[in-house]
């Protein structure tokens, strides 16, 4: 069994890394985005929440007390839980390093993976420094941010205008309310179903009173089919009940 990471893939694992250590969250969300391929809606909210839980675990650890294998593997359960299906290869990884640290433990149990990986890095990093684009960097930076500022008072203005033209909106989202709405919506279909079956019963019920024809063991075949929907119905309302409690 092998996987292959991607030079995509292992740039986005070395910046997770370093938000690991030094505890961004923010950074971490969105490389967890960026990584995996995700279907449907994220609760960013809710995955802003685990991913900070998921640092404050190991926030008080030193390197020496880490385990690299055990930190991706929870951190692929952690993007699992919310849809995120994360590349093959990561998972493999994961693996990968939970055997070698495996190994480690009873070859040299002084030897901690992620210290050799945080010494490496930081070595890259020193190496890789370019003070000169760094500046370059930060000037462009501030150039934009400036450029920004200028448009900020004409934006306002803007915005104020569209106040007293009454053409102002505010879009109001309330997170988590998912859940609730489905439930409530669920117990509407069921009141639905109840209804419908309680019409169909006391319906075949006159039409039992009355001689239509055809019939069926002396009950008129329309009556019977409603009778036979009415039970079919209130065992699904039944099932449906058990089934979601």
């Amino acid at each position: 069994m092998m996987g292959r990471l991607t030079i995509r893939d292992r740039s986005l694992l070395r910046d997770g890394v370093k938000a690991i250590v030094s505890g961004d969250v923010e950074h971490l969300k969105q490389i967890v985005l960026t990584m995996g391929v995700h279907s449907g809606r994220i609760d960013h909210a809710r995955l802003y929440g685990d991913i900070d839980d998921f640092l404050a675990k190991y926030a008080k650890l030193d390197l020496g007390s880490m385990d690299l294998g055990q930190i991706i593997e929870e951190l692929v359960g952690l993007a699992r839980e919310h849809r995120i299906s994360v590349p093959k290869g990561i998972s493999m990884l994961s693996r990968g390093v939970l055997t070698l640290e495996g190994v480690l433990a009873v070859v040299s149990p002084k030897i901690n993976l992620l210290e050799i990986l945080a010494n490496r890095m930081s070595a890259e990093i020193r190496k890789d420094f370019d003070w000169i684009e760094e500046q370059k960097g930060r000037f462009r930076n501030l150039y934009e941010s400036s450029q920004k500022g200028i448009r900020i008072p004409a934006q306002m203005s803007d915005l104020l205008r569209m106040a007293l033209k009454g053409q102002a909106k505010v879009n109001l989202e309330v997170i988590g309310s998912e859940q609730p709405l489905a439930s409530l919506d669920r117990m509407v279909n069921r009141l639905v179903k109840c209804i419908l079956c309680a019409a169909m019963l006391l319906g075949s019920c006159l039409l039992c009173t009355t001689g239509m024809q055809p019939k069926l063991l002396g009950i008129p075949l329309v009556g019977m089919l409603g009778f036979i929907a009415a039970l079919l119905m209130g065992i699904w309302v039944l099932w449906d009940m058990h089934k979601h409690k």
